[in-house]
């Protein structure tokens, strides 16, 4: 049986196979590799990176092998998914149902972020307003940005929706629409101008209707030869929409809580605004937005209660209120005790064991906290607290016999020990 070593961070190998790793704790799906291995995009309705934006909807998110980072790259109110490397590794490609762009759109759309430059810049790619638009597959070559994907819409204006067909996308001309009124069967994948996928359509006219594999070139047969839809030549960009994210958070009197403020603009780029914008609370009595220079968008807990932070850009008075940017901010009363769970396990020398704190509130609210608190031992000779960044309940098992776990909150110095909260780690 394979078990987790002991390691410093993610990703971590796994004893009895090297080749092996851990490279989230967290429920995951999706993977996707760059062309070169070193970062993997994948979806999540976990809060994986710790951003608090974990609302139940899948998100995409991007892990960097060499940096050792991890980053949450959407935070929608609805499904993101099916994140694809374009193959210059540059930009990920993704459906999703959420309103990424703020253009109004009830369907899924693809989507792309640059993940070559910081601030990320993210576009919507299709605006399907008949259909839904899924499951990108890169092809081309390092040097272009094309991909295959399905979609239900009319997106080359022939009349017909409803139909599930293949497109390509080529960021140089367009959509081109490769299969007419065939129903088609996701997934697909590509690789150069080829994609493979499945249908049950009867494609050549000889009556089988069974699910066959399909493999199609872009570069080859009547479709080559069928115009793209010329691009709209666009003006100026100018900011049209800001979103605040997370769009809701909670913290306790006296926690600070960050937003980041993202502008869209009317050619679908994006930008971040943080530091550009003034800040406002609906209620300065419980939450306090002093809109300081370089710290802008922070604010602070005052007292219980539950505040709406807004945003205005100076230069075009563009708001985070006229489009349903704003953010919302719950007050909880101060941190009274914590607790570990579980309270009590039994753990093998070389496994590891995971905790999750939760803080107690005034007021009787609770609150998962288990990234926020230091872990500690009784005895480091039978288990060692990591505090890994990222994964700081991660506890080893070092040594036979049995120690007190417990959590310290380091603002307000309430323990877990205080209340009761400590847990119990017997290791054999």
């Amino acid at each position: 049986a394979l078990t987790r070593s002991s390691c410093a961070a993610y990703p971590c190998p796994a004893e009895g196979n090297p080749g092996l790793a851990l490279v989230t704790q967290e429920e995951a799906s999706s993977p996707t590799l760059d062309w070169k291995g070193s970062r993997v995009a994948f979806a999540s309705r976990a809060d994986v990176a710790g951003t608090g934006c974990a609302n139940g909807a899948s998100q995409i998110f991007l892990r960097d092998f060499d940096a050792a980072t991890i980053e949450q790259l959407t935070c929608g109110s609805a499904d993101s998914r099916n994140p694809k490397f374009t193959r210059d590794d540059r930009t990920v490609i993704f459906d999703s149902d959420a309103d990424l762009a703020g253009t109004g759109s009830a369907h899924a759309q693809i989507f792309q972020i640059d993940v070559s430059v910081l601030p990320r810049r993210s576009k919507q790619l299709t605006s399907g307003t008949d259909g839904d638009s899924t499951y990108p597959a890169p092809n081309g070559t390092r040097t272009t940005n094309r991909f295959y994907f399905l979609s239900t819409a009319d997106l080359t204006k022939t009349g017909t929706a409803g139909v599930q067909r293949l497109f390509e996308f080529d960021s140089t001309h367009g959509f081109t629409q490769l299969t007419d009124g065939q129903a088609l069967m996701p997934p697909l994948t590509a690789v150069f101008q080829f994609g493979a996928f499945a249908s049950d359509a009867d494609f050549f006219g000889d009556g089988n209707v069974e699910p066959q594999m399909m493999l199609v070139n872009a570069y080859a047969g009547a479709h080559a030869a069928v115009p793209p839809p010329t691009p709209t030549p666009m003006g100026t960009p100018v900011l049209d929409h800001i979103t605040l994210t997370p769009r809701s958070a909670t913290h306790s009197v006296g926690e600070v809580q960050r937003f980041t403020a993202t502008g869209y603009r009317s050619d679908g780029t994006t930008v971040n605004l943080t530091q550009l914008l003034v800040y406002t609370s609906s209620d300065p009595e419980v939450a306090s937005a002093p809109d300081i220079d370089g710290d802008r968008s922070a604010v602070t807990g005052v007292a219980p209660g539950t505040v709406t932070v807004s945003a205005t850009d100076p230069a075009t008075g563009v708001t985070t209120t006229a489009s349903g940017g704003d953010a919302t901010l719950a007050i909880v009363g101060p941190l009274e005790s914590i607790t570990l769970a579980p309270a009590a396990a039994l753990r093998n020398v070389g496994q590891v064991q995971s905790y999750t704190a939760t803080g107690h509130y005034g007021g009787g609210s609770t609150r998962n906290i288990t990234q926020q608190v230091l872990y500690a031992s009784s005895d480091p000779n039978v288990a060692v607290a990591t505090n890994l960044q990222g994964n700081k309940s991660r506890v080893e098992a070092v040594g036979s016999g049995t120690a007190t776990i417990s959590a310290t909150d380091p603002t307000s110095g309430i323990t877990s020990t205080e209340s009761g909260g400590d847990a119990t780690l017997q290791v054999q």
